[in-house]
């Protein structure tokens, strides 16, 4: 062999590395990727619930802070504006900031119900004892791609519409539109203009 030339393999090596090949392209090797492609995608799934279900909770601890300004704005401040027009401007925020809350609370729940029933129902076919692991594989596709498609289209809607919905609720919290009306506009057309482009990148994901 010449000095600095590579070794060249043995046969046990050749032998070994062809069965390794040949493995991969078996039928349980193929069937196992498939079962893992598969649990892959509950996963993915359940990903959407666990988002899901923070967005609620934060949805709901946001309620019990919430108070109504538009009665007593006494305490509220804002140049330009007389009383009467201001009650009703804090009014209207009182009503979109309950409103969005009430919405994303909603549809994120239905989102992690979904989502939960998804994952049990697709582990449970998955790992059923009472049938072989082609069959498994097939019911599953059909209960995934067929059955449950509809479903899962209508929950991802819910979870993406949950984003800009809750910018909205945040745009229009009532304590600061009232303490501080100019900072409070800013802030809401910031979070508007982040709800808006929010909305725009979750349209492919929803449809």
């Amino acid at each position: 062999m010449a000095k600095g030339a590579l070794p060249e393999p043995s046969t046990a090596d050749q032998y070994s590395e062809v069965a390794q090949l040949t493995r991969l392209h078996t039928p349980e090797h193929l069937e196992d990727d498939s079962m893992e492609a598969r649990q892959t995608k509950l996963a993915a799934e359940n990903s959407i619930g666990v988002l899901a279900t923070l967005l609620a909770g934060f949805a709901f601890s946001m309620v019990p802070e919430f108070s109504i300004v538009s009665r007593d704005i006494g305490n509220c401040h804002s140049d330009g504006l007389n009383s009467h027009r201001l009650s009703q401007i804090l009014r209207y925020v009182e009503i979109v900031h309950l409103m969005s809350l009430g919405l994303v609370a909603c549809c994120s729940c239905f989102s992690a119900l979904v989502v939960t029933i998804l994952y049990f129902e697709g582990c449970k076919v998955l790992s059923s004892r009472k049938e072989t692991l082609p069959e498994r594989i097939a019911k599953f596709d059909s209960w995934w791609d067929d059955d449950m498609k509809p479903l899962r289209k209508r929950s991802r809607r819910c979870f993406f519409a949950c984003l800009p919905l809750f910018l909205v609720s945040m745009a229009a919290y009532p304590k600061l539109w009232c303490e501080d009306f100019e900072l409070a506009t800013v802030w809401g057309a910031l979070l508007l203009a982040g709800g808006i482009a929010a909305l725009w990148l979750a349209l492919p994901m929803m449809k």
